[in-house]
Parts: C-alpha cells; sequence; structure tokens
C-alpha cells in the first residue's frame, strides 16, 4: 500500500511542524528545533536522566521530543502513584498535577517544567530543596 502512494513533497524548515501549546499558533520546524536547542542548553539532560510527562502534555509535541533527543528515557505520569518507581530526574507537568504530587517522595526529581498559563499558581514548596521549578516560558524564552 505505502508503495503506490507517491512520496510526499519535502520538508522545509518554514513549514509548519505541529501546533504551539496554545494550540492556536503553527510552529514551524526551525522555531521547533530552537525550542529543542534552548530546552537542552538550560536543562542539560542526557541519557543518566528520566522525564515523566503528565499525560495532558502529550498534546506538547515538543516535549517528548525533548527527553528522547537528549538520549534521556520517557514515560508518561498516567498513574502518580507509580511515578516514584520510574524514579524522574525531570517532571513536566501542569501546575494541577503537581499540586497531586506533593506527597510523593522523589529523591531523584531535579528539575520540574511546570508547564500551563504564566498565572497559574501551585505551592512548589515541597519540591523546592531539591528541584528547581521552572516554567515553560521561562524555559523555552524566545524560541517560541
Amino acid at each position: 500500500v505505502l508503495a503506490s502512494r507517491p512520496a510526499p513533497d519535502a520538508t522545509w524548515p518554514g513549514d509548519t511542524a505541529c501546533l504551539s501549546p496554545d494550540a492556536r499558533t503553527p510552529l514551524s520546524h526551525a522555531r521547533l528545533l530552537d525550542r529543542l536547542d534552548a530546552v537542552q542548553s538550560r536543562l542539560a539532560t542526557g541519557p543518566e536522566d528520566t522525564w515523566a510527562l503528565a499525560p495532558s502534555l502529550l498534546h506538547h509535541a515538543w516535549l517528548p521530543w525533548a527527553a528522547l533527543l537528549s538520549g534521556a528515557r520517557l514515560t508518561v505520569a498516567d498513574d502518580p502513584a507509580l511515578l516514584p518507581g520510574h524514579r524522574p530526574t525531570v517532571l513536566a507537568c501542569p501546575a494541577a498535577f503537581l499540586g497531586s504530587l506533593s506527597d510523593q517522595r522523589l529523591p531523584a526529581l531535579r528539575r520540574i517544567l511546570r508547564t500551563g498559563p504564566a498565572g497559574s499558581r501551585v505551592d512548589t514548596a515541597a519540591f523546592a530543596p531539591h528541584a528547581e521549578v521552572l516554567t515553560e516560558d521561562a524555559l523555552v524564552g524566545t524560541a517560541r
């Protein structure tokens, strides 16, 4: 079946790769790569890391790639109770999900990427002693 289909046209850096997290703005391949570069230079993750993503973030097409392109392991945290067994070093989640984790023991956690609207507030004191809490906007900056 695939052999009978015509080859797609070439993809160019300015072509849309995905939608931005707000689902309203097309994100070009070039901007997506800029975003991934910004994330990697800021977080400096590698094969020794495990990224945990909240299931609601799977529509953030760039987040799984940020983990995988660094060589890190990726897990989807669909059940917060199972998260400690995955020993995440990076956790990407919306503020509401982070609030539900305050009683979890995550000793390997070094960084939390809190996604969602800039006005979202959650108490991060339970994580602050051992994990740097970053917002998506602060992390990617102008690479939007």
